[in-house]
């Protein structure tokens, strides 16, 4: 073999090895790619659910607020009564596991229901009225009714409905009991109206504040009937601020 071939031959093989090298070194550079994406993607997941664990491990109760502390969504018990509420600040919970349940003590105001009925003027006779109202009630801290606030109804949106609804029907009970004349000078019925309702409204937890007439005046049959003959003119109205 010429020196010629000798060295056509040698920077075959080298050539061979460079190219199996260079595949060698190809495949561990993209496995190692490959491994790294996946310790990436396993760090960044780990840390999202960190993160969530402990934003969900902490809340803040606000001034006007209570906490309940519930396991599974549901309050916990000792000896058989409800137990750990807590107040304003920073709690902290085992996450996944146990939770707070933020529920506002602060007054609300809610419109109540146009009321529609009759009452005897001074000739006795029926006329027809429109009574229009508001009322100021709260969540109770009396015994368990912050419990019974937070479970009987699904939400606060229901609580307040079911609240508008009993503060409604103790109004349009008690209004019934008055003359028109009486209708017509009354503002606050508060103390009436409390009597009527407060135990169904207690069942949820929540004590009426305030209930406030807003105002009384002709029905649209009596307005068409022209019944003008009445001791007081109409509209009959009796206002009252509910700051």
């Amino acid at each position: 073999m010429t020196v010629l071939s000798r060295c056509r031959w040698y920077y075959y093989f080298k050539e061979c090895k460079v190219q199996h090298l260079s595949a060698e070194m190809l495949a561990m550079t993209t496995g190692d790619i490959a491994d790294n994406s996946k310790t990436i993607f396993s760090l960044i997941t780990g840390g999202a659910l960190a993160i969530a664990a402990v934003a969900k491990a902490v809340t803040k109760i606000e001034q006007g607020e209570v906490g309940i502390r519930t396991r599974f969504g549901k309050p916990t018990r000792k000896d058989g009564s409800y137990r750990e509420l807590v107040g304003p600040g920073i709690h902290f919970a085992a996450p996944f596991t146990h939770s707070i349940k933020r529920i506002s003590l602060q007054d609300r105001v809610s419109k109540l229901e146009r009321i529609t009925t009759e009452l005897p003027d001074a000739d006795t006779r029926q006329r027809q009225i429109i009574v229009q109202s508001t009322a100021i009630w709260g969540v109770s801290t009396a015994g368990d009714s912050v419990f019974r606030a937070a479970y009987v109804a699904n939400n606060e949106k229901e609580l307040e409905k079911v609240v508008v609804g009993i503060a409604s029907q103790g109004l349009r009970r008690s209004i019934g009991k008055l003359s028109l004349e009486q209708a017509r000078l009354v503002s606050d019925m508060t103390q009436d109206v409390a009597e009527e309702c407060s135990y169904e409204l207690a069942a949820y937890g929540v004590d009426l504040r305030r209930v406030t007439i807003a105002s009384v005046s002709r029905s649209a049959s009596e307005v068409l009937l022209g019944n003008n003959s009445m001791t007081s003119p109409f509209p009959l109205t009796s206002v009252t601020d509910v700051a």
